[in-house]
């Protein structure tokens, strides 16, 4: 399914807070979505991050003097895809009664979420950036959409999809014009997980082409509630 995200007690959710969800993953047969050494960007292999310039190092040493702005970008990017992680798992989990074919394309995208957590985990830890305050409003968020939408079949799981992701993708682009000329290593991430976005979005909008009341009002409550989502991540 960009800028305010935050740590929990026992574990640092910049470094492995994907293995907290509680929702279990079916076990996939399927060769899609097995694809763990896909590249994000080809300055970023394997979402390995470029080290910080010696600028950079002095910034992050001394803790909370990046930009405001940069560091929302961040919390808001990594608590998203937080979110979408557990919209992926919940769907993933019913779509074996309600959409069974559809298992091995769910698991991609679940692949790439991870793998994205991943990337903006890795730079809030190397910046010394906090997470978030709302990464449980983001956790049962992602379920409750996930299962909301997967009640409604194939066509409710395809039209949250795309609506989360024309959010995500129209906040990107503008998070690249805040970007421009300051801050690279975070501008090549942010292209890198674009590609994999967009891809996300036209798998949503191929099933969306039949018109349907289910599928338009999957689709504005999953792009309301993930722009709202934004909106007070920004602000916690």
């Amino acid at each position: 399914m960009d800028i305010h995200v935050h740590s929990r007690t026992r574990a640092h959710p910049a470094r492995d807070p994907a293995g907290e969800f509680v929702m279990p993953s079916p076990r996939l047969t399927g060769t899609r979505g097995q694809n763990p050494n896909k590249k994000l960007n080809p300055s970023l292999p394997n979402g390995t991050l470029r080290p910080l310039s010696s600028q950079q190092r002095r910034i992050s040493m001394k803790g909370g003097q990046w930009p405001i702005d940069v560091q929302r970008i961040l919390r808001v990017n990594h608590s998203g895809e937080f979110g979408a992680i557990g919209i992926y798992q919940s769907q993933l989990f019913l779509a074996r009664m309600i959409w069974p074919s559809g298992r091995d394309l769910l698991a991609e995208m679940l692949v790439d979420e991870r793998r994205h957590l991943n990337v903006f985990a890795g730079m809030l830890a190397q910046r010394n950036i906090r997470p978030c305050h709302a990464l449980l409003l983001w956790r049962i968020g992602g379920y409750a959409l996930g299962i909301t939408s997967a009640l409604f079949g194939r066509t409710g799981i395809l039209a949250c999809t795309a609506g989360v992701e024309s959010i995500v993708l129209g906040h990107l682009r503008e998070q690249r014009a805040i970007l421009r000329n300051r801050d690279a290593e975070l501008i090549a991430a942010i292209d890198g997980i674009e590609a994999d976005e967009q891809s996300h979005h036209d798998h949503g909008q191929d099933g969306l082409r039949q018109q349907s009341r289910v599928g338009a009002g999957v689709f504005t409550l999953s792009a309301n509630l993930t722009r709202f989502a934004i909106w007070l991540s920004s602000r916690l």
